[in-house]
């Protein structure tokens, strides 16, 4: 079980009991084997980023700061579509190149009765899709940058209810 704002770690470890205990042997209150094991090396990170990252297709809007605020839609909020999405960033694809170093606000739904987020970034890196992309060409690499405390933890638990919906369909646990 993760906690927010930890990242997975792998752990080296040699057994203190030689071999692992057999049935009815070093069992907890519950009946569980029970392991005694001694830390050789620091944990390590399994993944380099310091937010899990989640690979999901999300429809959300890209707002430049300089957008109408009216009910109009100007040439400033472009639909994009995540590739993955963490409490740190997001990959877009988007129909139209953006100039590193912009700002802009995901505008996210998660569904249900939640509110959207709007979440400002800057961007990090764009590059058109060798594969081509289809309708949505550029990859937006974008970092969330000004997140409140409030966004963030919202986020974070967002994405880990994204992470545990794709584990459930890999194991079969979902239809």
């Amino acid at each position: 079980a993760y906690s927010v704002r930890e990242v997975p770690c792998e752990v080296d470890v040699v057994s203190m009991s030689g071999s692992a205990p057999g049935l009815g042997e070093a069992a907890d209150g519950n009946g569980a084997p029970t392991f005694m094991v001694r830390v050789v090396r620091p944990p390590r990170r399994m993944q380099r980023r310091g937010a899990v990252r989640v690979p999901v297709q999300l429809i959300v809007r890209a707002t430049t700061p300089d957008a109408p605020t009216d009910a109009e839609v100007g040439t400033s909020t472009i639909a994009a579509i995540t590739e993955n999405l963490s409490a740190g960033g997001a990959l877009l694809r988007m129909p139209e190149a953006v100039a590193p170093g912009s700002m802009l606000t995901v505008t996210l739904a998660p569904g249900g009765p939640e509110p959207v987020m709007n979440l400002p970034g800057r961007v990090v890196r764009c590059d058109r899709d060798p594969g081509g992309g289809g309708r949505h060409p550029w990859r937006v690499a974008l970092a969330f940058d000004g997140l409140t405390g409030a966004q963030e933890d919202r986020l974070v638990r967002y994405v880990f209810t994204l992470q545990r919906a794709l584990r459930r369909r890999e194991t079969g646990l979902d239809a």
